[in-house]
């Protein structure tokens, strides 16, 4: 990667922030974690929540008991620097992800009072059937849209020539894809599975602009070529959790992830010869090579593995790891050189003072704490591109049935000086809400 130019990132607080590693590989990814678990590490391969959708895990959809409404705003400031100690910065604002879920199916023993009944699951059940119970059988489903990839970056490099003394290269990146996803889950006693499959859609684009000679002079040509993928196919996911219940606590396991996946894409490149300047390309000819592929990219296999440990629903916490094997990344049929297989790893946890204080802001407040560690899937100047977080956040009670408002803010790093020549850091501000309530429901009992 080249050197940074300072003029050559957006200033708009909404569109993308300007991130130069997203150039590499497949871009930036998007981890489908909602605002409980998002704070919490990001992953949540173990957690499950009577009245939170999981999509990290679809086996969690199984346990849910109100029908749920999330979604999410983030605002994002991106700073960049390199090892010439160059900076810029570049923000941006979005909604993060739509999604709803509702119970299928619901079945009950009756049983006496349990510590680890949700105490908004006891409240509901004893206006609506006059008794506490235990779960022993669940169906849920859940559908939504959330961002799967993007690439925003705008990088220049300078190199000297013997006959035409310097070459300024432009790179030039934008798009996001999105993808539209369904999903559910079935909970049996302590056993849950469950499945997704999503609609990837989108546009990613790339420009990359040669120009040779003194950039100040406007009678030189640069040579342009303009690159576009459009995506738009199917991928697929599938999860296991077991729920073991002790005297006051529950530990929860779980595992998901998917195989390769070929997402299909049709790619339009056109070369141009260009009157140049750096800040504005004006085409001077129309295109003199054209073409349309259609192809695929290889999305590698993933698997992640957690677990999550829950007292007297006071205290839950949660550890995961997932493997990625970006060696597998292929663009239409070609490898590429810049991914790498990785891991990440995260901890979280959440704590209630007293979660019955439901008239309580303060002590029926979900206060929350989570890091990652990311190895690298992304290799600049050879060398993996790691990156790492903390979060804090809270989760206000609404009413009595656990809708909350959740606010938490991120801030992470990725890539260093030393190993990459360029770093990113930022500083995420995220606002979610979570609306929950007891729809269409009729309860079975055994």
């Amino acid at each position: 990667m080249g050197a940074i130019s300072p003029n050559s990132f957006a200033q708009s607080a909404i569109k993308q922030a300007n991130s130069p590693f997203s150039k590499l590989g497949f871009g930036t990814m998007f981890t489908p974690s909602f605002s409980a678990v998002g704070t919490m590490g990001g992953l949540g391969y173990g957690y499950r929540n009577l009245s939170n959708i999981n999509m990290v895990n679809p086996a969690a959809l199984g346990a849910l008991r109100f029908t749920t409404l999330e979604t999410e705003i983030g605002f994002t400031n991106l700073r960049v620097s390199n090892s010439a100690l160059q900076k810029s910065e570049s923000g941006e604002g979005n909604i993060r992800y739509f999604a709803f879920g509702f119970p299928l199916r619901t079945k009950y023993e009756k049983q006496a009072d349990n510590q680890n009944l949700d105490p908004a699951l006891k409240n509901a059940l004893t206006e609506k059937a006059s008794i506490r119970s235990k779960l022993i059988q669940g169906w849920g489903l859940s559908f939504g849209l959330m961002p799967f990839n993007s690439r925003n970056y705008d990088l220049t490099d300078k190199k000297w020539h013997p006959d035409l003394d310097t070459i300024t290269y432009r790179f030039v990146g934008s798009g996001q894809s999105y993808q539209f996803f369904a999903g559910t889950g079935y909970t049996y006693k302590g056993f849950s599975a469950g499945g997704s499959i999503s609609y990837v859609f989108g546009t990613l684009r790339e420009r990359s602009i040669e120009t040779p000679g003194n950039e100040s002079d406007a009678n030189l040509f640069s040579t342009v070529l303009q690159s576009e993928d459009k995506l738009g196919s199917f991928i697929w996911r599938a999860g296991l959790q077991y729920q073991h219940q002790f005297d006051n606590s529950v530990l929860t396991f779980g595992v998901a992830g998917h195989s390769n996946t070929a997402l299909n894409s049709t790619n339009n490149a056109a070369w141009y010869q260009a009157k140049r300047s750096l800040d504005q390309v004006l085409l001077f000819d129309t295109a003199y090579t054209q073409q349309t592929v259609e192809g695929q990219f290889t999305i590698p296999q993933q698997i992640g593995f957690g677990v999550a440990w829950q007292h007297q629903n006071r205290l839950r916490l949660m550890a995961d790891m997932q493997a990625e094997q970006w060696s597998q990344f292929a663009k239409y049929g070609q490898p590429d050189a810049t991914v790498q297989n990785s891991q990440r790893y995260a901890f979280g946890f959440e704590y209630v003072p007293d979660p019955r204080a439901i008239t309580k802001l303060f002590r029926s407040t979900q206060y929350r704490f989570g890091a990652f560690y990311h190895a690298g899937n992304l290799l600049a100047k050879a060398q993996p591109v790691k990156a790492f977080g903390a979060s804090v956040g809270l989760g206000l009670p609404l009413r009595r049935n656990n809708s909350r408002i959740n606010l938490a803010v991120e801030f992470g790093q990725r890539g260093n000086h030393a190993d990459n020549g360029l770093r990113e850091t930022y500083v995420m501000g995220k606002l979610g809400l979570t609306l929950s309530d007891i729809w269409f429901r009729r309860y079975k009992y055994e």
